[in-house]
């Protein structure tokens, strides 16, 4: 199979090949997240610490991003558990991340 019947080989899946913008969009994306990797984990790091109320150092953590188009999706996954009893309080083991405005009010 060549490269142009197979679009999921190796040479056209970015960064490594594709369309050129694809290329560019990728390594761009990558250069940042490393970029900026030490100081989202002293964030986080800071979160867990002072916001999250763990049990001890070996207890769970949730973390998930969050937009407003799955917010009904997270208030089922909420409801489900407190219904369940699975978590008697999730929200002091977990952090969302909200990706817009009405996900950062709804969470």
């Amino acid at each position: 199979i060549s490269c142009a019947a197979d679009q999921s080989c190796i040479e056209c899946i970015p960064p490594w090949g594709g369309a050129d913008y694809l290329v560019k969009w990728t390594e761009s994306f990558i250069r940042r997240e490393y970029e900026t990797r030490s100081k989202r984990r002293l964030e986080l790091q800071r979160i867990v610490d002072e916001k999250l109320q763990l049990a001890h150092d070996e207890s769970a953590i949730v973390l998930m991003t969050l937009n407003s188009g799955y917010g009904y999706l997270f208030l089922n996954w909420l409801c489900g558990l407190h219904m369940l009893g699975i978590a008697d309080d999730i929200r002091l083991t977990t952090i969302v991340i909200a990706t817009d405005e009405a996900t950062e009010l709804l969470a």
